[in-house]
């Protein structure tokens, strides 16, 4: 299994809504924590590679996380 881990920072007054996948908000215990969080579990690196290029998953990102993300990063890793 591929676990997929994306981190975002948004824009200034910015409150996105879960679209699909794990989401969520950090609680807000740690300062200097990310702002939220999306979790996707993958059978395989390909099946996770396949997902990324989807047309769907990019009209995502262009339409609805692009226009507000001040800033992104991701891990992937072997999990369980």
């Amino acid at each position: 299994m591929v676990r997929h881990v994306v981190c975002f920072r948004w824009k200034e007054g910015m409150t996105p809504e879960p679209v699909a996948f794990k989401f969520g908000p950090d609680m807000g215990v740690n300062a200097g924590n990310w702002d939220s969080a999306v979790v996707a579990d993958f059978d395989s690196i390909d099946d996770q590679t396949i997902n990324s290029a989807h047309l769907e998953h990019q009209r995502v990102i262009t339409d609805l996380i692009a226009p507000i993300r001040a800033d992104r990063a991701a891990v992937r890793y072997e999990a369980g």
